[in-house]
C-alpha cells in the first residue's frame, strides 16, 4: 500500500466492507456518499484504530445530520465481556 503526502492509503478490504456496510441503509446523501467510494483514502487518527476517511468531491452529499448513520458490534476478540465498537460515519463538506 502506497502511501501518499498525507499519510492517506488506500482502504483495507475490511474497511471498504464497513463503509459498504454503513452505506447499504436510506438515508439523505447516500447515495452521493456511495458515489465516492471509489476514491475512498483513509487514515488512523489515533490509538484505538479511528480512521478518518477522504474522497474527491465526485459529487456533494447532502446529509440531514452530520452524523447520518452508524453501526456497531460485540466484539469477541476482546478480554472485556460485552464490549460494543460503535462505528460513526462523519460526513463534513459533503
Amino acid at each position: 500500500m502506497s502511501k501518499n503526502a498525507d499519510n492517506f492509503t488506500p482502504p483495507t478490504e475490511h474497511t471498504k466492507a464497513i463503509v459498504r456496510h454503513l452505506l447499504s441503509v436510506s438515508f439523505d446523501g447516500v447515495d452521493a456518499l456511495r458515489d465516492q467510494l471509489p476514491t475512498l483514502l483513509v487514515r488512523q487518527i489515533d490509538s484505538e484504530g479511528s480512521l478518518q476517511l477522504k474522497v474527491d468531491p465526485v459529487s456533494y452529499a447532502k446529509t440531514v445530520s452530520s452524523i447520518p448513520v452508524e453501526g456497531s458490534y460485540l466484539d469477541a476478540t476482546t478480554s472485556y465481556e460485552n464490549t460494543r465498537v460503535h462505528y460513526l460515519l462523519h460526513v463534513r463538506n459533503g
